[in-house]
């Protein structure tokens, strides 16, 4: 979240498999961010980014693992 702040993101759209945006443990990472910066669950990444692609927007996907390709 923070990071996205820090970028200038529009907004950060969380997959299943992926902590709840609003853990405790992850609200006070965010240092805020969370207020500031829209979150959106989705049902699937690859629905997402297709969509997203659709429409032109920029996109970015990051994982914890380097060794996997996030889309």
């Amino acid at each position: 979240m923070r990071t996205a702040e820090a970028v200038g993101a529009s907004g950060v759209a969380i997959t299943p498999h992926t902590v709840d945006a609003y853990n405790g443990k992850a609200v006070r990472g965010s240092m805020g961010s969370i207020l500031r910066v829209p979150v959106v669950k989705v049902r699937s990444e690859h629905e997402f980014m297709r969509a997203c692609k659709e429409r032109g927007f920029q996109t970015a996907a990051l994982v914890l693992n380097g060794r996997e390709n996030p889309l």
